[in-house]
């Protein structure tokens, strides 16, 4: 039997991200290594909990910023060790946007023959400074067409792919509700996401109504009526999934640089089996709009189908079983793994559970 590949992680690792997600996807079949560069509290982290951890860590990275001039500064020496210690045959870099070149390229330091790709989960405005620009990854993908067009067009880089996001298989299923999780998460709409005046404003038409918003509690400078729904409650794993099957409707708004793709929680939300209702722009790359996950385009619009889809039970429940199917049929981080490899020219292992020819979406 041949030596299993090793695939080396490098990105936020917390419970229920996408390198959590890709470390359970892949981990049965690869000797796979995490290495999360904003990690500063190890253990502690855990019993923080996710807000103050990354409250704590985005602390750390403003000192490291302020005195040594790069946010990851600290945490740089020792990913390079790593690398050079496991040796991975496969590199997946989910903070391309942070990590510098010479890091990137100290990531082939233990194998020459070591392909690194990035993949960037997050929209255009969020490019922060950039890094990726000059740094040398064999393959970058992007949740963006928009994005993808403007590097081909602007860059002639043909090293960049369109590759929608995904859910995880594990972690984002129907699970049966107790009474209890109807009491503490049911709703009309239902929201999981951080707190911005952008989000608040768009949401002023339901300021009143049976409304929960799951998340962190909005900072001080955010002050919009709206911020009265927010739970004040980051919700992942188990819990997420209970929070939006006890709502009759998750609203998926989603932010204003969203271009020309489709944000993770699309996945997430029909990958749950509940009934979602968003403004993705991407919607029918991944899912049928008529069938599987409802749209809305305007504000006003928005409150339209809110109204008519809390009087149609039975068509809520129809559209959610479509979705949750095509979502783990189709949308998995086993499916994007394999999207990856196909476009370096690799293939998975194969006891791999998706193989090329099972694809329904590939990156182009």
């Amino acid at each position: 039997m041949s030596e299993r590949r090793r695939i080396l992680l490098v990105g936020q690792a917390v419970y229920d991200s996408v390198v959590d997600s890709y470390q359970r996807a892949l981990a049965p079949h690869y000797d796979v290594r995490v290495f999360d560069p904003f990690a500063v509290l190890g253990a502690l982290g855990r019993h923080l909990g996710p807000v103050w951890s990354r409250r704590v860590a985005d602390a750390v990275q403003l000192g490291s910023r302020a005195f040594l001039r790069e946010p990851l500064a600290l945490a740089e020496p020792r990913l390079a060790r790593v690398a050079r210690t496991f040796a991975p045959d496969l590199v997946l870099v989910t903070c391309i946007d942070a990590l510098r070149p010479h890091v990137v390229r100290a990531l082939r330091g233990g194998n020459a023959q070591c392909k690194v790709l990035g993949v960037f989960s997050d929209h255009i405005a969020n490019f922060g400074r950039g890094y990726f620009f000059a740094a040398d990854y064999d393959m970058l993908f992007f949740k963006d067409r928009y994005i993808v067009d403007k590097l081909r067009a602007k860059l002639a880089w043909s090293h960049v792919r369109y590759l929608p996001q995904a859910c995880d298989r594990v972690l984002h299923d129907t699970l049966p509700l107790e009474p209890g999780d109807l009491a503490r998460y049911g709703c009309d709409i239902s929201l999981a996401g951080n707190p911005y005046l952008f989000r608040n404003e768009s949401l002023r038409p339901l300021i009143g109504r049976d409304m929960k918003i799951w998340g962190p509690p909005p900072p001080a400078w955010v002050d919009h009526p709206a911020s009265r729904h927010f739970t004040g409650r980051y919700v992942s794993g188990p819990e997420k999934c209970r929070a939006m099957l006890a709502a009759k409707i998750v609203l998926n708004q989603n932010h204003y640089a969203e271009i020309a793709g489709t944000n993770k929680r699309t996945f997430e939300v029909a990958a749950i089996g509940a009934f979602q209702l968003t403004d993705t722009p991407a919607i029918r790359d991944v899912f049928d709009p008529e069938t599987e996950v409802a749209c809305f385009d305007t504000q006003r619009e928005m409150v339209e189908r809110i109204d008519y889809f809390l009087g149609v039970p039975e068509i809520r429940a129809a559209m959610a079983r479509r979705a949750h199917a095509r979502a783990h049929a189709e949308h998995t981080y086993e499916h994007r793994w394999t999207a990856h490899l196909e476009a370096l020219g690799l293939r998975p292992p194969a006891g791999f559970p998706v193989q090329p020819d099972a694809l329904a979406i590939r990156a182009v």
